[in-house]
């Protein structure tokens, strides 16, 4: 991860915000945010609750199915909206929301192995909707500039 590339504001920024109800994909160029994509109707399994943990196979492939359209219609977006001519259009991607769901998707098949050299950071952030994406925002500025 290359926390130096947001330093210049004149650059373009990718930011992906995953919650257990949502994602929203932004672009921050000229220190404007431009919400690209919102979907605030889905339904991410996970386990949220450390004392009931799933640890069966059938627990953790079921949740993994369930997760599976999601991640595609994510990864479907961030090529939709960050690459042109196969090549990544912004010059790093923040990605913030639910840790559990952030790590399961980048550790997924759906994940555009392309993408990894661009992610500067992942934060978690607990609130939701464009309250949480302006709050990844200042986190992301304040944790790069430091």
């Amino acid at each position: 991860m290359n926390e130096n590339k947001i330093k210049n504001n004149s650059q373009k920024f990718g930011f992906l915000l995953i919650n257990k109800n949502e994602i929203i994909i932004s672009k921050f160029e000229n220190l404007n945010n431009i919400i690209l994509y919102k979907n605030n109707n889905i339904k991410f399994g996970y386990n949220n609750n450390k004392s009931k943990k799933r640890s069966n196979s059938i627990g953790k492939f079921l949740e993994m199915k369930k997760n599976q359209k999601n991640f595609d219609l994510i990864t479907e977006n961030l090529s939709k909206f960050f690459m042109t001519k196969n090549k990544i259009n912004v010059n790093g991607i923040i990605i913030g929301g639910n840790a559990q769901i952030i790590l399961q998707y980048l550790k997924s098949n759906f994940f555009n192995k392309n993408f990894f050299k661009y992610i500067i950071t992942c934060i978690e952030i607990l609130n939701e909707g464009e309250i949480g994406l302006k709050i990844a925002i200042k986190k992301s500025l304040l944790k790069t500039i430091n």
